[in-house]
Order: C-alpha cells, then structure tokens, then sequence
C-alpha cells in the first residue's frame, strides 16, 4: 500500500508569540530542532522514496534534519509554502480580533470566503497547493512519500485527502509542530491511520 506521511515544521518563535508568520521566513528555536531531531529518531525505520519540502527554511532544516545521514533526495516545492496573511503576518490572532473583528469573523466562520488584504484568501491557497495533491495521487502502491510543510498547508492537504470542503476548513485541528499525519492508499481508497500525532514528544 502506498504510504503518505505528512507533518508541520517544528516551533519557531513565532510559534511561542502565537504570531502569524505566514510567508516570513522564520528558524526554527532550540526547542523546534529538538521535535525535528526527535521526529527523525521515530522515522528512522520508515524508507522514503520521496521526500517533498517547503523551500521556507523552517520546514527545510526539519525536513534535513529528519533525512540526516539518510540517503533520500529532499524536493523542495513553493506550493508547499505557508499561506501568504499579508498586513497580518508577524501579528496574533487578539490584533485580528480587536482590530477587524469582521474580517476576524470570516475568518473564523466562513473560511471559503476568506480574504485576507495584501494576502491569499484559503480559496486561492487551496487552488495554489493543488499541484501537491497530483503528487500525492502519483503515489505507487509500492511507495512511501514524505511531505513537510507548515501549519494550514498541512490543514488543506488533509482535508483534502479527507474529502471536507473548503466551507468546513475548521473540522481539523491546526496540527502542533512536528505531528505527524498518514495516510495509505489502499483498494478502498485513501484512509487516514492516524493524525496530528505527537507521540515522539512525549
């Protein structure tokens, strides 16, 4: 059965100020190098025949760090980038609220026609990671593929593969850094085994 493993970036700083950081390239911290080693020590047994990356360099030095000493090629893909906010990025998620608290609404409660100035709107995004999902479907039943990215990237693929609508973006939770999702294809179709698992921090 061909195998579909996806997961976020580990923390960054922005993480731990509940910033947006969207398409700003930010590092990992010493505790988000700790997750991507620590992920990396739980796929050591998993042999990948591709491995896809977003560029940004939090998701690449995860992606890295999990293929040290390894011998499979990192591919790295713009699509895979995190959603662009605009005028949000580096801000959280009180400033929306207290300051466009209309456009914090929407984005809450009507993601599909999200919108966000000098950004992306989540209908765009999907539309842009959609060339991800033909890799995904290229999958042999003899291959495993690993992908890296980042935070409502990770939201949009799995929904995808889940089959939930745009409309209902919010049914999956934001996975938390370096949780890991898969998927097998299998004769029945894509079925998801098990998501946002964070087991290799405990």
């Amino acid at each position: 059965m061909g195998k579909i493993y996806i997961t976020r970036h580990g923390e960054t700083e922005y993480n731990l100020l509940k910033r947006m950081q969207g398409s700003i390239d930010t590092q990992l911290s010493e505790r988000g190098m700790e997750q991507a080693a620590r992920l990396r020590d739980r796929l050591a047994g998993v042999s990948f025949d591709r491995v896809l990356a977003s560029p940004l360099q939090r998701a690449r030095v995860t992606a890295e760090t999990i293929l040290e000493k390894r011998s499979e090629k990192l591919e790295f893909f713009d699509e895979l980038k995190e959603m662009d906010f605009g005028f949000m990025q580096g801000k959280d998620y009180e400033f929306l609220e207290r300051e466009y608290p209309e456009l914090y609404l929407q984005y809450c409660e009507s993601p599909a026609e999200f919108q966000i100035p000098e950004g992306e709107s989540f209908r765009g995004f999907r539309d842009r990671v959609e060339p991800i999902m033909r890799e995904i479907e290229a999958v042999k039943e003899t291959e495993t593929m690993l992908i890296v990215c980042h935070g409502i990237t990770k939201l949009i693929l799995v929904n995808e593969l889940k089959r939930i609508p745009l409309e209902r973006l919010w049914d999956t939770d934001v996975a938390g850094n370096t949780a890991l999702t898969l998927f097998e294809q299998t004769d029945k179709g894509m079925v998801l085994r098990y998501e946002n698992d964070q087991s290799h921090l405990d």
